[in-house]
């Protein structure tokens, strides 16, 4: 009896513990086992005011007041030292007023022409082409908002033997600021024993640039000069205010040259101003005479 006595007891208990377990006191009391309880993720924080787009969501802080990427891309010249892919040479262009000068490595490799506001440039090698090269030209295109070039070199070796490739590359850096430039100058005749160039008045304004490099090589290029060629003159800088260079009129080596040196002196705070000496051809004629130029910078480097 008292077996059965307690097996009742526990049957009454378990009972018990499961009537309390499946009743509550009403709706809205928390239930004893908390797997059927209220989900917090369906609560009112998933539906609260920053998820229904209210003021905080769509104020002025998401949308920024100046969008750069919108504005217009800068724009660079044909201007400095660039690389050339697949080659240790270097590529070295100035570009004033719609005219561009390219010298691929070194002298004689020097090209004059033109390049338009969409960056198509064709130039040529006046010194090549008397020197007795049939073709030595660079064409193609630069692209002025990421400064990189795609050019066709046609050219010829030191034999006259014809030669052409592609040149592909960047901007690298520029000319060397100090003295780097373009300047306009006011030239006069100094010295014509021969009558070569009857000057037409007391002075004569002409626009010539400047190219000074790490290495100390210089270029003159004249941009706009006393005829309608525009040689360039190659030569070094030979401290920080002189300069001397020569122009070859073509790669025949009877050809003559022409010497012209250069003396810089400070105007102002900032620009440099220049006396250049240069001994100049008539292209026509074949004489020569020499001259004086003084003027300063007006653009850089």
């Amino acid at each position: 009896m008292g077996t059965m006595r307690g097996l009742r007891f526990c049957w009454f208990g378990l009972c018990l513990a499961g009537g309390l377990v499946a009743c509550t006191e009403g709706p809205g009391r928390d239930p004893i086992i908390r797997d059927t309880g209220v989900v917090v993720d369906s609560g009112i924080f998933d539906l609260g005011f920053y998820d229904s787009g209210v003021e905080r969501d769509a104020g002025p802080s998401d949308v920024p007041v100046g969008v750069n990427d919108s504005g217009v891309p800068d724009q660079y010249p044909f201007t400095g030292v660039f690389g050339i892919i697949g080659s240790p040479d270097l590529l070295y262009a100035r570009e004033v007023n719609g005219r561009i000068h390219l010298l691929v490595a070194r002298f004689p490799y020097t090209y004059d022409g033109t390049i338009s506001e969409s960056g198509e440039v064709d130039a040529v090698s006046t010194e090549m082409t008397l020197g007795g090269c049939l073709v030595a030209r660079i064409r193609g295109t630069y692209d002025r908002v990421n400064a990189i070039y795609d050019l066709v070199h046609e050219t010829c070796n030191e034999n006259n033997q014809p030669l052409s490739s592609t040149m592909r590359g960047g901007f690298d850096l520029n000319f060397d600021p100090d003295r780097s430039g373009v300047y306009r100058l006011d030239v006069r005749v100094v010295a014509d024993f021969n009558n070569c160039y009857p000057q037409p008045g007391p002075t004569i304004r002409v626009l010539w640039a400047l190219n000074f490099f790490g290495n100390g090589q210089a270029v003159l290029w004249a941009v706009d000069d006393l005829f309608e060629t525009r040689p360039a003159a190659f030569g070094i800088r030979t401290n920080r205010d002189a300069f001397t260079a020569t122009q070859r009129v073509s790669t025949n080596g009877a050809s003559p040259s022409y010497a012209s040196s250069g003396v810089f002196t400070q105007v102002g705070a900032t620009e440099p101003e220049v006396v250049i000496r240069r001994d100049i051809q008539d292209p026509d004629l074949g004489c020569a005479f020499s001259i004086e130029a003084i003027g300063v910078r007006i653009d850089s480097p």
